[in-house]
Protein backbone atom coordinates (compact mmCIF):
# COMPACT_ATOMS: atom_id res chain seq x y z
CA UNK A 1 0.00 0.00 0.00
CA UNK A 2 2.84 2.30 0.80
CA UNK A 3 4.42 1.40 -2.55
CA UNK A 4 1.30 2.44 -4.42
CA UNK A 5 1.17 5.74 -2.58
CA UNK A 6 4.80 6.37 -3.40
CA UNK A 7 4.20 5.63 -7.07
CA UNK A 8 1.16 7.87 -7.08
CA UNK A 9 3.21 10.66 -5.67
CA UNK A 10 5.95 10.07 -8.18
CA UNK A 11 3.61 9.50 -11.10
CA UNK A 12 5.24 12.11 -13.34
CA UNK A 13 8.68 10.66 -12.84
CA UNK A 14 7.38 7.17 -13.42
CA UNK A 15 5.65 8.28 -16.63
CA UNK A 16 8.82 9.87 -17.98
CA UNK A 17 10.82 6.79 -17.04
CA UNK A 18 8.34 4.59 -18.85
CA UNK A 19 8.59 6.69 -22.02
CA UNK A 20 12.39 6.64 -21.93
CA UNK A 21 12.50 2.87 -21.47
CA UNK A 22 10.14 2.25 -24.41
CA UNK A 23 12.22 4.53 -26.62
CA UNK A 24 15.40 2.66 -25.67
CA UNK A 25 13.83 -0.70 -26.38
CA UNK A 26 12.63 0.51 -29.82
CA UNK A 27 16.10 1.80 -30.68
CA UNK A 28 17.71 -1.51 -29.79
CA UNK A 29 15.25 -3.51 -31.91
CA UNK A 30 15.76 -1.31 -35.06
CA UNK A 31 19.53 -1.39 -34.68
CA UNK A 32 19.65 -5.19 -34.58
CA UNK A 33 17.45 -5.46 -37.72
CA UNK A 34 19.69 -3.08 -39.72
CA UNK A 35 22.81 -5.05 -38.78
CA UNK A 36 21.24 -8.29 -40.00
CA UNK A 37 20.27 -6.69 -43.35
CA UNK A 38 23.82 -5.42 -43.85
CA UNK A 39 25.20 -8.90 -43.26
CA UNK A 40 22.82 -10.35 -45.87
CA UNK A 41 23.84 -7.72 -48.45
CA UNK A 42 27.50 -8.47 -47.91
CA UNK A 43 26.80 -12.15 -48.43
CA UNK A 44 25.02 -11.43 -51.73
CA UNK A 45 27.88 -9.29 -53.01
CA UNK A 46 30.37 -11.92 -52.02
CA UNK A 47 28.40 -14.52 -53.91
CA UNK A 48 28.16 -12.26 -57.05
CA UNK A 49 31.88 -11.66 -57.01
CA UNK A 50 32.85 -15.26 -56.43
CA UNK A 51 30.41 -16.91 -58.87
CA UNK A 52 33.00 -16.76 -61.63
CA UNK A 53 34.91 -19.49 -59.92
CA UNK A 54 31.90 -21.75 -60.20
CA UNK A 55 31.03 -23.92 -63.17
CA UNK A 56 28.81 -22.15 -65.72
CA UNK A 57 26.55 -25.17 -65.93
CA UNK A 58 25.39 -24.58 -62.36
CA UNK A 59 24.33 -20.97 -63.17
CA UNK A 60 20.65 -20.65 -64.03
CA UNK A 61 19.41 -17.46 -65.61
CA UNK A 62 16.37 -15.88 -64.01
CA UNK A 63 13.09 -16.12 -65.89
CA UNK A 64 12.43 -13.25 -68.32
CA UNK A 65 16.11 -12.51 -68.93
CA UNK A 66 16.04 -14.01 -72.44
CA UNK A 67 12.98 -11.94 -73.32
CA UNK A 68 14.79 -8.81 -72.17
CA UNK A 69 17.76 -9.72 -74.39
CA UNK A 70 15.44 -10.32 -77.35
CA UNK A 71 13.73 -7.00 -76.75
CA UNK A 72 17.09 -5.23 -76.58
CA UNK A 73 18.14 -6.87 -79.88
CA UNK A 74 14.86 -5.83 -81.46
CA UNK A 75 15.30 -2.25 -80.33
CA UNK A 76 18.84 -2.20 -81.71
CA UNK A 77 17.57 -3.59 -85.02
CA UNK A 78 14.88 -0.94 -85.12
CA UNK A 79 17.26 1.88 -84.30
CA UNK A 80 19.70 1.03 -87.11
CA UNK A 81 17.23 1.78 -89.97
CA UNK A 82 16.55 5.20 -88.43
CA UNK A 83 20.20 6.03 -88.80
CA UNK A 84 20.16 4.99 -92.47
CA UNK A 85 17.05 7.10 -93.14
CA UNK A 86 18.74 10.12 -91.63
CA UNK A 87 21.74 9.47 -93.80
CA UNK A 88 19.49 9.22 -96.87
CA UNK A 89 17.73 12.49 -96.04
CA UNK A 90 21.08 14.27 -95.65
CA UNK A 91 22.22 12.84 -98.97
CA UNK A 92 19.01 13.96 -100.67
CA UNK A 93 19.43 17.47 -99.25
CA UNK A 94 22.97 17.64 -100.58
CA UNK A 95 21.78 16.47 -104.03
CA UNK A 96 18.96 19.04 -104.01
CA UNK A 97 21.39 21.82 -103.11
CA UNK A 98 23.64 20.72 -105.95
CA UNK A 99 20.71 20.77 -108.40
CA UNK A 100 19.71 24.26 -107.23
CA UNK A 101 23.25 25.55 -107.70
CA UNK A 102 23.37 23.94 -111.13
CA UNK A 103 20.02 25.44 -112.22
CA UNK A 104 20.98 28.86 -110.88
CA UNK A 105 24.25 28.74 -112.79
CA UNK A 106 22.43 27.76 -116.00
CA UNK A 107 19.89 30.58 -115.53
CA UNK A 108 22.65 33.13 -114.97
CA UNK A 109 24.44 31.89 -118.07
CA UNK A 110 21.26 32.12 -120.18
CA UNK A 111 20.46 35.63 -118.92
CA UNK A 112 24.01 36.78 -119.60
CA UNK A 113 23.82 35.25 -123.08
CA UNK A 114 20.48 36.95 -123.83
CA UNK A 115 21.76 40.30 -122.58
CA UNK A 116 24.86 39.99 -124.72
CA UNK A 117 22.76 39.17 -127.81
CA UNK A 118 20.38 42.08 -127.08
CA UNK A 119 23.26 44.53 -126.70
CA UNK A 120 24.79 43.24 -129.93
CA UNK A 121 21.51 43.69 -131.81
CA UNK A 122 21.08 47.19 -130.38
CA UNK A 123 24.58 48.19 -131.47
CA UNK A 124 23.97 46.64 -134.90
CA UNK A 125 20.68 48.51 -135.37
CA UNK A 126 22.23 51.79 -134.26
CA UNK A 127 25.10 51.31 -136.70
CA UNK A 128 22.69 50.53 -139.54
CA UNK A 129 20.62 53.59 -138.66
CA UNK A 130 23.66 55.86 -138.80
CA UNK A 131 24.77 54.32 -142.08
CA UNK A 132 21.27 54.80 -143.50
CA UNK A 133 21.19 58.43 -142.38
CA UNK A 134 24.51 59.05 -144.09
CA UNK A 135 23.19 57.41 -147.26
CA UNK A 136 25.80 54.64 -147.17
CA UNK A 137 23.34 51.80 -146.63
CA UNK A 138 20.18 51.26 -148.64
CA UNK A 139 17.72 48.36 -148.66
CA UNK A 140 18.18 45.78 -151.42
CA UNK A 141 14.52 45.07 -152.17
CA UNK A 142 12.88 48.47 -152.50
CA UNK A 143 9.14 48.88 -152.82
CA UNK A 144 8.37 50.90 -155.93
CA UNK A 145 4.57 50.82 -155.97
CA UNK A 146 1.86 50.88 -153.29
CA UNK A 147 -1.84 50.60 -154.09
CA UNK A 148 -4.78 50.86 -151.67
CA UNK A 149 -8.29 50.44 -153.15
CA UNK A 150 -11.59 52.06 -152.10
CA UNK A 151 -10.19 55.20 -150.49
CA UNK A 152 -12.48 57.94 -151.91
CA UNK A 153 -15.83 58.47 -153.66
CA UNK A 154 -16.16 59.42 -157.32
CA UNK A 155 -19.48 60.19 -159.04
CA UNK A 156 -18.93 58.69 -162.49
CA UNK A 157 -21.09 56.39 -164.64
CA UNK A 158 -20.39 53.94 -167.45
CA UNK A 159 -21.27 56.49 -170.15
CA UNK A 160 -18.56 58.86 -168.96
CA UNK A 161 -16.05 56.05 -168.88
CA UNK A 162 -17.08 54.93 -172.39
CA UNK A 163 -16.60 58.42 -173.79
CA UNK A 164 -13.09 58.57 -172.36
CA UNK A 165 -12.21 55.13 -173.70
CA UNK A 166 -13.38 56.14 -177.21
CA UNK A 167 -11.04 59.14 -177.26
CA UNK A 168 -7.95 57.23 -178.36
CA UNK A 169 -6.05 60.39 -179.14
CA UNK A 170 -6.42 61.52 -175.53
CA UNK A 171 -5.45 58.12 -174.12
CA UNK A 172 -2.38 57.75 -176.35
CA UNK A 173 -0.76 60.99 -175.27
CA UNK A 174 2.82 60.35 -174.19
CA UNK A 175 2.93 63.20 -171.67
CA UNK A 176 -0.54 63.85 -170.25
CA UNK A 177 0.59 67.03 -168.53
CA UNK A 178 -2.34 69.14 -167.40
CA UNK A 179 -1.54 72.83 -166.91
CA UNK A 180 -4.92 74.18 -167.95
CA UNK A 181 -6.44 74.05 -164.50
CA UNK A 182 -6.20 76.71 -161.78
CA UNK A 183 -2.87 77.06 -160.02
CA UNK A 184 -3.24 76.61 -156.30
CA UNK A 185 -1.05 79.13 -154.47
CA UNK A 186 0.01 79.33 -150.85
CA UNK A 187 -1.07 82.19 -148.62
CA UNK A 188 2.44 82.33 -147.12
CA UNK A 189 5.52 83.89 -148.66
CA UNK A 190 8.84 82.10 -148.65
CA UNK A 191 11.68 83.83 -146.87
CA UNK A 192 14.33 81.46 -148.27
CA UNK A 193 15.05 80.03 -151.71
CA UNK A 194 14.67 76.30 -152.22
CA UNK A 195 17.47 74.39 -153.89
CA UNK A 196 15.08 72.78 -156.40
CA UNK A 197 12.53 74.78 -158.37
CA UNK A 198 9.82 73.59 -160.74
CA UNK A 199 9.35 75.84 -163.78
CA UNK A 200 5.77 74.78 -164.50
CA UNK A 201 3.55 73.74 -161.63
CA UNK A 202 -0.09 73.97 -160.60
CA UNK A 203 0.39 73.74 -156.84
CA UNK A 204 2.75 74.64 -154.03
CA UNK A 205 4.81 73.15 -151.20
CA UNK A 206 5.11 74.89 -147.84
CA UNK A 207 7.74 73.46 -145.48
CA UNK A 208 8.53 74.28 -141.85
CA UNK A 209 10.94 72.44 -139.60
CA UNK A 210 10.69 68.78 -140.78
CA UNK A 211 7.14 69.00 -142.17
CA UNK A 212 5.84 69.83 -145.63
CA UNK A 213 2.39 70.42 -147.09
CA UNK A 214 2.08 70.07 -150.88
CA UNK A 215 -1.29 70.80 -152.53
CA UNK A 216 -2.75 71.07 -156.04
CA UNK A 217 -6.14 71.23 -157.73
CA UNK A 218 -7.17 68.11 -159.69
CA UNK A 219 -9.79 68.79 -162.36
CA UNK A 220 -11.21 66.46 -165.02
CA UNK A 221 -14.51 67.40 -166.65
CA UNK A 222 -15.14 63.97 -168.15
CA UNK A 223 -14.88 62.31 -164.73
CA UNK A 224 -16.72 65.14 -162.96
CA UNK A 225 -13.67 65.63 -160.78
CA UNK A 226 -12.80 68.98 -159.21
CA UNK A 227 -11.02 68.56 -155.90
CA UNK A 228 -8.10 69.88 -153.91
CA UNK A 229 -5.57 67.18 -153.16
CA UNK A 230 -2.76 67.53 -150.60
CA UNK A 231 0.05 65.42 -149.22
CA UNK A 232 1.20 66.31 -145.72
CA UNK A 233 4.44 64.51 -144.82
CA UNK A 234 7.02 64.57 -142.03
CA UNK A 235 10.62 63.46 -142.44
CA UNK A 236 11.98 61.06 -139.77
CA UNK A 237 15.75 61.26 -140.01
CA UNK A 238 16.51 58.30 -137.72
CA UNK A 239 14.60 55.76 -139.81
CA UNK A 240 14.84 57.73 -143.08
CA UNK A 241 11.08 57.59 -143.63
CA UNK A 242 8.21 59.90 -144.54
CA UNK A 243 5.01 59.88 -142.50
CA UNK A 244 2.53 60.79 -145.22
CA UNK A 245 -1.12 61.88 -144.96
CA UNK A 246 -3.18 62.18 -148.17
CA UNK A 247 -6.05 64.70 -148.05
CA UNK A 248 -8.98 65.42 -150.36
CA UNK A 249 -10.72 68.75 -149.77
CA UNK A 250 -9.08 69.00 -146.35
CA UNK A 251 -10.08 65.48 -145.17
CA UNK A 252 -7.52 62.76 -144.56
CA UNK A 253 -8.32 59.71 -146.69
CA UNK A 254 -5.14 57.73 -146.11
CA UNK A 255 -2.11 57.57 -143.78
CA UNK A 256 1.07 55.72 -144.62
CA UNK A 257 4.76 55.69 -143.69
CA UNK A 258 7.01 55.24 -146.72
CA UNK A 259 10.74 55.18 -147.30
CA UNK A 260 12.49 58.49 -147.97
CA UNK A 261 15.11 56.75 -150.13
CA UNK A 262 13.49 56.63 -153.57
CA UNK A 263 9.90 56.81 -152.22
CA UNK A 264 7.43 54.44 -153.91
CA UNK A 265 4.48 55.56 -156.01
CA UNK A 266 1.52 55.80 -153.61
CA UNK A 267 -1.84 55.22 -155.36
CA UNK A 268 -5.34 55.34 -153.86
CA UNK A 269 -8.30 53.77 -155.65
CA UNK A 270 -11.91 54.95 -155.75
CA UNK A 271 -14.93 52.94 -154.61
CA UNK A 272 -15.96 52.53 -158.25
CA UNK A 273 -12.66 50.68 -158.92
CA UNK A 274 -12.23 52.71 -162.12
CA UNK A 275 -10.13 55.74 -161.21
CA UNK A 276 -7.22 56.13 -158.84
CA UNK A 277 -5.06 59.07 -157.83
CA UNK A 278 -1.35 58.78 -157.09
CA UNK A 279 1.26 60.75 -155.14
CA UNK A 280 4.68 60.70 -156.76
CA UNK A 281 7.97 61.86 -155.16
CA UNK A 282 10.93 62.31 -157.49
CA UNK A 283 14.45 63.80 -157.50
CA UNK A 284 14.63 63.06 -153.76
CA UNK A 285 18.11 63.79 -152.42
CA UNK A 286 19.52 63.48 -148.92
CA UNK A 287 22.39 65.75 -147.91
CA UNK A 288 24.52 66.25 -144.81
CA UNK A 289 25.02 69.92 -144.03
CA UNK A 290 27.02 70.72 -140.90
CA UNK A 291 26.14 74.42 -141.11
CA UNK A 292 22.42 73.91 -140.45
CA UNK A 293 20.83 73.17 -137.08
CA UNK A 294 19.48 69.79 -138.19
CA UNK A 295 22.78 68.82 -139.90
CA UNK A 296 20.82 67.04 -142.65
CA UNK A 297 18.65 68.10 -145.59
CA UNK A 298 16.01 66.34 -147.68
CA UNK A 299 15.30 67.82 -151.10
CA UNK A 300 12.84 66.72 -153.76
CA UNK A 301 9.73 67.38 -155.84
CA UNK A 302 6.25 65.90 -156.05
CA UNK A 303 3.31 65.61 -158.43
CA UNK A 304 -0.18 64.08 -158.50
CA UNK A 305 -1.48 61.83 -161.26
CA UNK A 306 -4.95 60.65 -162.29
CA UNK A 307 -5.24 57.11 -163.66
CA UNK A 308 -8.05 55.33 -165.50
CA UNK A 309 -7.68 51.55 -165.62
CA UNK A 310 -3.94 51.86 -164.92
CA UNK A 311 -3.61 54.42 -167.71
CA UNK A 312 -2.42 57.90 -166.70
CA UNK A 313 -4.86 60.46 -168.08
CA UNK A 314 -3.68 63.49 -166.11
CA UNK A 315 -0.39 64.58 -164.52
CA UNK A 316 -0.40 67.56 -162.18
CA UNK A 317 3.05 68.89 -161.21
CA UNK A 318 2.81 70.32 -157.69
CA UNK A 319 6.12 71.86 -156.58
CA UNK A 320 9.50 71.13 -154.99
CA UNK A 321 10.14 70.89 -151.26
CA UNK A 322 13.06 71.28 -148.89
CA UNK A 323 13.48 69.92 -145.34
CA UNK A 324 14.26 71.64 -142.98
CA UNK A 325 11.86 74.22 -144.29
CA UNK A 326 11.49 77.93 -143.85
CA UNK A 327 12.58 78.77 -140.26
CA UNK A 328 10.27 81.80 -140.20
CA UNK A 329 7.13 79.78 -140.95
CA UNK A 330 4.74 77.95 -138.68
CA UNK A 331 2.12 75.38 -139.54
CA UNK A 332 -1.43 76.55 -140.19
CA UNK A 333 -4.54 74.45 -140.64
CA UNK A 334 -5.22 75.76 -144.17
CA UNK A 335 -2.29 77.70 -145.66
CA UNK A 336 -3.86 77.81 -149.13
CA UNK A 337 -6.89 78.97 -151.08
CA UNK A 338 -9.30 76.14 -151.84
CA UNK A 339 -10.58 77.86 -154.99
CA UNK A 340 -7.13 78.54 -156.44
CA UNK A 341 -5.89 81.23 -158.76
CA UNK A 342 -6.83 80.88 -162.42
CA UNK A 343 -3.87 81.13 -164.74
CA UNK A 344 -4.32 82.92 -168.11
Amino acid sequence: MAMCKWLYRRKRSVFLLLIASTAWIAYLTFATESNSERKNVNKVTDNSISHKYFNQDYIVEPPGAQQQDDNSNDTEGKESPKKTKDDDTHLEKIIQMGEKIKNKTVEMGESFKNKTIAVGKHVKNKTLEHLAVLGMLRPKNKIKYLYYPSQFNLSVDLEDIGNIMKDTEFLNKLHPLDLSGPALASTQNRTINYTYNMKYHVGFCDCWDRNCLCCARIINKRLHLNRTMCSNFTFISKTHELETDVLLDGKIIHKRTISADEPPLLCLGSFSKVVDICVHFFNVTFKVNAETDHKTQLLGCTDFSLNLYNKTIGAHPVDCFQIPGDPNKKHKDRPFNLFGNWMP
